[in-house]
């Protein structure tokens, strides 16, 4: 479970850098409020994307003293699967911003990013629990 947290945070990490940044671009004040406030969401969205990935390794720490405990494995775990909500909200919106910038329109950038949101919540949420409930189906057939 650590190792999958480490594996995702330096990705959400690195996002969240670059969504700072574009706030300080002379560009990100032309924006529309919306795309401005969309942008917030997101960046917001990540920030606790990225607190949540990083709440494992100190909870490991602090709370079982660096242990191995099935405790430590259940926070861990709980805590990475809520990440990836944010983690998506955060991306979609962002990808929301980027497609009005190029597109210039609502419509295409809503469906653009709809369609962003529905593929993480299938790879995600819905294909492992499918092949979840697949594998138990199997295993007590």
């Amino acid at each position: 479970m650590l190792t999958e947290a480490r594996v995702v945070l330096p990705g959400a990490q690195a996002l969240l850098g670059f969504q700072f940044t574009a706030m300080l671009t002379d560009k990100f004040e032309q924006l529309a409020e919306l795309l401005k406030m969309v942008h917030l969401v997101s960046l917001c969205a990540m920030a606790l994307a990225v607190m949540l990935l990083m709440a494992p390794a100190p909870f490991h720490r602090i709370a079982a003293n660096g242990e191995a405990t099935a405790r430590v494995n259940r926070f861990g775990t709980i805590a990475l699967i809520a990440a990836m909500v944010p983690l998506a909200v955060g991306m979609t919106g962002d990808f929301f911003v980027v497609l009005e910038l190029v597109g210039h329109s609502a419509r295409i950038a809503m469906c653009g990013a709809a369609l962003l949101l529905v593929m993480f919540a299938a790879l995600w949420f819905a294909f492992p629990l499918f092949a979840r409930r697949a594998a138990m189906t199997k295993s007590s057939g």
